[in-house]
């Protein structure tokens, strides 16, 4: 997402279009956290991280306009359908209805998650990732990132 990046991938695919998933911080920690990495283990470490991916995406979609696309990933689980018709638009390809279920060259895909996860299909529970955190945690994430998660959010193509 990185400034020098984002010039290169263009000037390489002068027709590419780069898809961009903003996730809630609430449902984004408790899963980040738990990949085991240090780089996610501080709350507050994780949440600046988080922020300056969330402002790349937001300098991206103001530069590069119409050839990326902000989308959330709660829309992305909760309203799949519109989700992925907007998708193929933006894409320019034809919408079929292997869109709406995880796949990998057409096979189903049990969903990277560091949680539990043992079918194919979409993980709905990720939505409610939340839950896991304690009041305090809540209250620095919503402080530390509530202005840019609205700001990306009003940038994103939103569903349903």
């Amino acid at each position: 997402m990185s400034k020098e990046n984002m010039g290169f991938f263009f000037k390489i695919y002068p027709d590419g279009r780069l898809i961009s998933i903003i996730r809630d911080p609430r449902n984004w920690f408790p899963s980040a956290a738990r990949h085991g990495s240090k780089k996610y283990s501080d709350l507050k470490k994780a949440l600046t991280q988080w922020n300056k991916n969330a402002l790349s995406m937001l300098k991206n979609k103001d530069k590069y306009k119409h050839r990326i696309i902000i989308i959330s990933f709660e829309d992305l689980i909760q309203n799949i359908e519109p989700v992925m018709r907007s998708l193929a638009d933006f894409l320019n390809i034809e919408f079929d209805d292997i869109l709406l279920v995880p796949t990998f060259n057409k096979f189903p895909m049990v969903a990277n998650t560091s949680f539990r996860a043992e079918e194919a299909g979409i993980v709905d529970s990720t939505i409610f990732r939340y839950k896991t955190l304690t009041h305090e945690e809540l209250d620095i994430i919503d402080k530390m990132t509530r202005d840019n998660y609205k700001e990306v959010l009003n940038k994103a193509d939103r569903a349903g």
